[in-house]
């Protein structure tokens, strides 16, 4: 019976958190209200700590997740984005990611966003950085920051660490080891950028094996 008498109560926060996520989008989605709201706000549950929302879900963290990125798509993908101020809009993904929401995609179309849309590949790798701290294993997230970096910031010596990074997974495909290493090689490195990229990317990516990655290659000076 204890057992039983606990579904109901986890129903019920489904739909009170639901109902809170779903009462903030739709104040954005009805045509007559658009005058009322700002595109870009605040996310729900973004003034609570991260370790409170876990013990208020009661495992069912999922639920937040969900609601976070409902919320973030639903200005990610409006087209008036473009008018908003970039920085405000890096905000609200920040106060969205400190949550450490578990939604792989999330990462990924903020970054792209910020990059494409508002020209601001420069606030991608703190974004991607944080979704690599929550999926440590997966290609996606590498390869979504070391495209930027090589395309749109011509960073060659960044952008292979991350292809490399990729690479690490079984999944990966076959052109990330490839490009890491060419784009390692063709890169010009003194000692100072190199230990300036250890200490950014080592604490993350492993010191050890982000200067072995560097130093094995024909790349630095």
């Amino acid at each position: 019976m204890k057992k039983l008498s606990f579904w109901p109560a986890v129903a019920a926060l489904w739909l009170l958190l639901l109902g809170v996520a779903l009462g903030s989008v739709s104040r954005r989605t009805h045509q007559a209200a658009l005058k009322y709201y700002a595109l870009v706000e605040k996310p729900p549950f973004s003034e609570l700590s991260p370790g409170f929302v876990d013990v208020v879900t009661l495992g069912h963290r999922g639920v937040v997740d969900d609601a976070l990125v409902f919320h973030a798509l639903n200005y990610l993908m409006d087209i008036r984005l473009r008018q908003m101020d970039p920085a405000q809009v890096e905000a609200t993904l920040k106060a969205t990611t400190r949550l450490k929401p578990k939604i792989e995609s999330l990462y990924m179309l903020g970054c792209l966003v910020l990059a494409l849309e508002l020209n601001r590949p420069e606030s991608c790798e703190p974004m991607i950085m944080d979704g690599i701290g929550l999926f440590p294993d997966g290609w996606r997230l590498p390869v979504t920051l070391g495209t930027i970096l090589f395309h749109n910031m011509k960073d060659d010596a960044r952008a292979a660490i991350f292809y490399e990074l990729a690479a690490r997974s079984p999944d990966a495909p076959r052109f990330a080891k490839r490009l890491a290493i060419k784009l390692r090689d063709r890169s010009s490195m003194d000692l100072a950028d190199l230990e300036a990229i250890i200490e950014t990317l080592g604490p993350v990516l492993g010191e050890d094996a982000v200067r072995k990655f560097y130093l094995s290659g024909g790349g630095h000076k």
